[in-house]
C-alpha cells in the first residue's frame, strides 16, 4: 500500500557468503525513507518502494503480492555504497552477487557499472521479499484484531507459552523414557528417535515427527498454573489462512498445561482433567477492509463451538477489540459471560469474565509450511499429555475451521451428533 517501505539489512560480520543470508525486515511506515544498513562490501545508501495498483506492476520480478494487501508493491531501488577503499575484485564480486539476487548497483558503486534487474525466474531477493511482506502485514493484522479474553476468577489454570511446558516435559516413546525432564526443547523434541520392537521381533528407529509411533509427553505437575500470576508475559498463538473469496481466517490458538476438572453431582465427583489444554478461537475478517465478518467460538473439541456474526459480539468499550469468555477449567471460548450447559448439564461451562488477559503484545504468528526457529515442536506428531491431546497440526481445525454451528441443544444433549 502507499507509503509502505522496506528495510534491508545484513549480517554485522561482512563476508563473502553474507549475501545467502540477507535479511529482510519488512515495516509499514508512513515515511518511505529507509535508514542506510550495512550490507557485504557496500552500504545501502537508500531504498525506496514505489506503490503500483494491482494489475500494473512496472515488471513482473518486481512484484510483492499479499492476499491482506489487496494490492501489488513494486519497484523496490536500491543505491549502493561501495567506498573508496575498496578493491575491483571486491566491487566486481559484490555488483555480481547483486546481479544474482536482482538488484541493481547504484550510480555511486565504484568499479561496477549499472546492471538490469534478472529477467525469467523469480530472484531469491523477490521471493524473500514477498515472503516477508506477506507475513509482517499478517503479524500486523493479527495484533490489530487480537481479541481480549476475560478469564474465570476462580481457575487456578492459566495459559503458557510451549516452551515452558516443554521444559518441564519429559517425552516417551511407548513406555520408555527417551528424553528427561529439563532437558526438552522444541528442536530436540521434533528431533528425537527410538527404537522400538515390533511384533515380528524386528527392530524399526521410529521418529517423533511421525504420526502414529506412541510418542508422548508427560510434564511435571507443577507446571500446571501455567503463567496465572505473570499473565502479561503469555503468548497467544496465530495461524492465518485464506477462507476464500475476499475473507481471511485468523486463529488464535491458547495454550494451557492443564485442563481442570468439572464437579459433577454438586461436586461429588470430577472429571475431564487432562494435561495439556490446546484452545482456539477464530476470526473472519474481510480482506481489503480489515472488518470483523464473523467469530467461531470453539469449545473443547472441534466442532463444540458456534460461529457468530460481528453485530452479535462484545467489543472493548476501550478499544474496540473483540471479547471472548473463558470458561473455567476447561477453558472453552463463549460469547457472553453465564452458565454454557453441555453434556446433558453434567460438564457445564461457566464464564465470569473476571480477570483479564490482553495478549495483544504476545502474538506468535505460526506458518507450518515455512518453520521458524524455535517453532520446530509444530513438526512433533505425538500426544501432547501422556495419554490424550493430539499434536496442533493433528487437529482439523488447523487447517479447516468448523463450518458449522453446534448450537445449544446439541452440545447439551447430542454428543454423538455432529
Amino acid at each position: 500500500r502507499a507509503g509502505a517501505a522496506l528495510a534491508v539489512e545484513a549480517p554485522d560480520q561482512p563476508g563473502d557468503e553474507v549475501f545467502p543470508f540477507l535479511y529482510i525486515a519488512t515495516r509499514f511506515m508512513s515515511d518511505p525513507a529507509v535508514k542506510a544498513a550495512p550490507v557485504a562490501h557496500g552500504t545501502v545508501l537508500s531504498a525506496a518502494l514505489h506503490p503500483h495498483q494491482l494489475g500494473q506492476p512496472s515488471s513482473p520480478d518486481s512484484t510483492v503480492d499479499s492476499p491482506l494487501l489487496g494490492g501489488s508493491l513494486t519497484e523496490l531501488a536500491v543505491e549502493v555504497d561501495l567506498g573508496d577503499g575498496k578493491s575491483a575484485g571486491q566491487a566486481a564480486e559484490t555488483a555480481d552477487t547483486y546481479h544474482r539476487l536482482g538488484l541493481t548497483a547504484g550510480p555511486r558503486s565504484v568499479g561496477c557499472p549499472p546492471m538490469p534487474p534478472l529477467a525469467g525466474a523469480e530472484s531469491p531477493m523477490t521471493a524473500a521479499l514477498k515472503r516477508s511482506a506477506v507475513q509482517a502485514a499478517h503479524e500486523a493484522l493479527a495484533r490489530e484484531l487480537c481479541p481480549h479474553f476475560l478469564l474465570h476468577s476462580g481457575d487456578p489454570w492459566g495459559p503458557s507459552s510451549v516452551e515452558y511446558y516443554l521444559a518441564h516435559c519429559a517425552l516417551y516413546c511407548g513406555s520408555t523414557e527417551v528424553i528427561p525432564r529439563g532437558l526438552l526443547d522444541g528442536p530436540a523434541l521434533a528431533a528425537a528417535t527410538c527404537q522400538v520392537v515390533r511384533p515380528d521381533g524386528s527392530r524399526q528407529v521410529v521418529r517423533a515427527d511421525e504420526a502414529g509411533t506412541g510418542w508422548s509427553l508427560h510434564p511435571d505437575p507443577r507446571c500446571f498454573g501455567g503463567f496465572r500470576h505473570d499473565m502479561a508475559t503469555a503468548p497467544i498463538y496465530v495461524r492465518v489462512r485464506d477462507s476464500g473469496g475476499d475473507l481471511l481466517e485468523l486463529t488464535y490458538v491458547t495454550f494451557y498445561p492443564f485442563n481442570g476438572w468439572y464437579p459433577v453431582l454438586c461436586g461429588l465427583l470430577q472429571a475431564g482433567a487432562h494435561a495439556a489444554d490446546i484452545e482456539h478461537i477464530t476470526l473472519r475478517v474481510r480482506r481489503n477492509t480489515r472488518e470483523l465478518h464473523s467469530v467461531f467460538f470453539a469449545s473443547h473439541r472441534y466442532r463444540d463451538g458456534e460461529w457468530k456474526v460481528a453485530k452479535d459480539c462484545e467489543f472493548d468499550p476501550r478499544t474496540g477489540r473483540l471479547r471472548a469468555y473463558v470458561a473455567r477449567g476447561g477453558h472453552g471460548h463463549y460469547w457472553r459471560r453465564g452458565r454454557h450447559l453441555r453434556l446433558y448439564g453434567f460438564g457445564n461451562d461457566v464464564c465470569d469474565g473476571k480477570d483479564a488477559w490482553d495478549p495483544q503484545a504476545n502474538v506468535v504468528l505460526l506458518d507450518p509450511h515455512r518453520l521458524t526457529p524455535g517453532h520446530e515442536w509444530l513438526q512433533y506428531k505425538g500426544l501432547w499429555g501422556p495419554t490424550s491431546v493430539s499434536s496442533m497440526t493433528e487437529q482439523e481445525w488447523f487447517w479447516r475451521e468448523c463450518p458449522r454451528s453446534r448450537g445449544w441443544f446439541k452440545r447439551l444433549f447430542c454428543q454423538c451428533a455432529k
